[in-house]
């Protein structure tokens, strides 16, 4: 499956260069991993591996959501997140990608506006 996967993402990370067309793969941790604190995260450290070796931007927000006191807040009962949860994604989402915006630009890479 990592094998498969690994090709899966070499090859949009091909596109993504042929086309000049960015790409951030967004990983987004299920419920029991940010409730339990005893996951490994062996499943995104995979993805962030192999989205990195293809030349991809990768976002995790595992690491923000760990963070939060109250970690059942982030889910419905469902395992959907709450609009709390979503928001938080969201904005850090967004930070992320300005974060890879200015730094882009510091080195000299052409970006939109």
């Amino acid at each position: 499956m990592v094998a498969d996967f690994g090709r899966l993402v070499g090859g949009v990370g091909e596109l993504s260069r042929k086309h000049g067309i960015p790409v951030t793969v967004i990983i987004f941790p299920d419920r029991r991993q940010i409730l339990s604190n005893g996951s490994k995260f062996t499943m995104q450290k995979t993805i962030v591996e192999l989205g990195t070796e293809a030349g991809l931007d990768v976002f995790d927000p595992s690491p923000l959501l760990l963070r939060y006191p109250d970690k059942k807040a982030l889910y419905v009962p469902d395992w959907h997140y709450t609009e709390l949860g979503n928001r938080m994604i969201f904005a850090d989402l967004l930070n992320h990608l300005e974060e890879m915006r200015a730094a882009k630009k510091t080195i000299g890479l052409q970006t939109s506006p």
